[in-house]
C-alpha cells in the first residue's frame, strides 16, 4: 500500500506545502527580469589587468564584440531558466496541495468533515476530538479509514494531478 503511505506524507507535509505555495506564488508574481543592459554590465572575461576585462559596447571587430552580442540571448536564458524552477517548485507543492483539497472532497461526509477540520482548517488533536466527540484512538481509526478511501481515489486518479505510477519523486515535473 505505497498510496496509503503517500496520502499520509501528503497530509502531513500540507500546511508547509500551502504555506511554500503562497511563498512562490508571492516570489512569482515579484519577479524582476533581468535587463540585456544588466547582463551586459555583469560580463567579464580573463584579461591583463586584475584578470578581468570589462565588454566594451562599442562596435570592435575582436572576439569581445561577438561575445557581447550574443548578451539579448543570454538575458533571455537566464531569465527564462529563472522562471522555470520557480515554475518547477510551484508545481510540485501545487499538485499535492490540490489532491489532498481534492481527496478530502471526495470523502463521505463524516470523513470530509473531520479531515477537513483537522487538515484544512488547521485545529489541534485535542480540538478534533472535542468538537466530533470520540476519542483519540477513535480519531486515530477514522483518519486511518479515511486515508484508505483517499488512497482509492489516488490510486484511480493520480495521472489527472501529475502523479506518475512509477515514479512518484521530486524530478518529475508531471508534464507530458
Amino acid at each position: 500500500m505505497a498510496h496509503v503511505e503517500l496520502i499520509r506524507q501528503m497530509l502531513k507535509d500540507y500546511p508547509e506545502n500551502l504555506a511554500e505555495m503562497k511563498r512562490l506564488e508571492q516570489e512569482m508574481k515579484d519577479f524582476v527580469p533581468i535587463t540585456s543592459d544588466e547582463v551586459l554590465e555583469m560580463l567579464s572575461f580573463p584579461g591583463k589587468s586584475d584578470d578581468q576585462v570589462r565588454i566594451k559596447k562599442q562596435r570592435s571587430l575582436n572576439r569581445l564584440f561577438y561575445i557581447a552580442t550574443s548578451y539579448k540571448r543570454l538575458t533571455w536564458l537566464l531569465n527564462h531558466v529563472s522562471e522555470k524552477e520557480m515554475d518547477k517548485a510551484y508545481a510540485k507543492v501545487a499538485r499535492e496541495v490540490d489532491f489532498v483539497q481534492y481527496g478530502i472532497r471526495t470523502l463521505p461526509r463524516y470523513y470530509r468533515n473531520l479531515l477537513s477540520f483537522e487538515i484544512l482548517e488547521d485545529h489541534r488533536w485535542g480540538e478534533v476530538c472535542q468538537k466530533f466527540n470520540i476519542s483519540g484512538s477513535e480519531l486515530n481509526r477514522k483518519k486511518a479509514r479515511a486515508v484508505e478511501l483517499m488512497a482509492k481515489t489516488f490510486a484511480d486518479q493520480h495521472q489527472y494531478f501529475g502523479f506518475y505510477e512509477e515514479k512518484f519523486d521530486d524530478d518529475h515535473t508531471g508534464t507530458v
